[in-house]
């Protein structure tokens, strides 16, 4: 099963599409961050729509949790209790199972090929983290990143899950 992968991976690369981390964020209409200069990490979200939050969802909400409090306190803000906090940052997490079969993909000139896959579909497993920022007194949502990448199950890479929150929180106002 992980050969499969590896060869999967393989052909996406020299097709010029391997995957990789797909990171979306959004600020919010009007939002405004001027004067909101603390923040605290809140509860736990629930898992993303379409994901359930797997076995290992409490140690990667740790291990983010930990990033994202390095990443906001290098960006000037100060980590304080909830109920005094400007900020509160809420991460979610998930993981879903997906199963693929390429038909075309497009080669180096742009014309499109046709894969033939001898040895079936390909699956593998899906991980979203989700980091949301809301106002502390009014609780309304400020900002929202989404990060996707295709994971090994049951294993916490500590190493890709900073990348991928340095990378959420890269244009994060601050």
């Amino acid at each position: 099963m992980r050969n499969k992968r590896l060869i999967w991976c393989a052909l996406l690369a020299m097709a010029g599409c391997a995957p990789s981390l797909q990171v979306y964020t959004h600020t919010a209409r009007n939002a405004s961050f001027k004067g909101l200069h603390t923040f605290a990490i809140g509860s736990a979200e629930e898992a993303p729509r379409g994901y359930r939050r797997g076995s290992v969802a409490s140690k990667v909400i740790s291990v983010v949790a930990a990033d994202v409090e390095s990443e906001l306190t290098a960006k000037g803000l100060e980590q304080v209790s909830i109920e005094s906090s400007d900020l509160v940052v809420r991460l979610g997490v998930g993981q879903r199972h997906k199963e693929e079969t390429p038909l075309q993909q497009t080669d180096s000139t742009g014309d499109q090929v046709t894969v033939v896959d001898p040895d079936g579909p390909f699956n593998y497993t899906e991980q979203e983290l989700v980091i949301d920022v809301f106002q502390g007194r009014t609780n309304h949502r400020l900002w929202h990143g989404a990060a996707r990448e295709i994971i090994e199950p049951g294993e916490v890479d500590d190493a890709a899950l900073n990348h991928a929150v340095r990378r959420l929180l890269v244009d994060f106002p601050g």
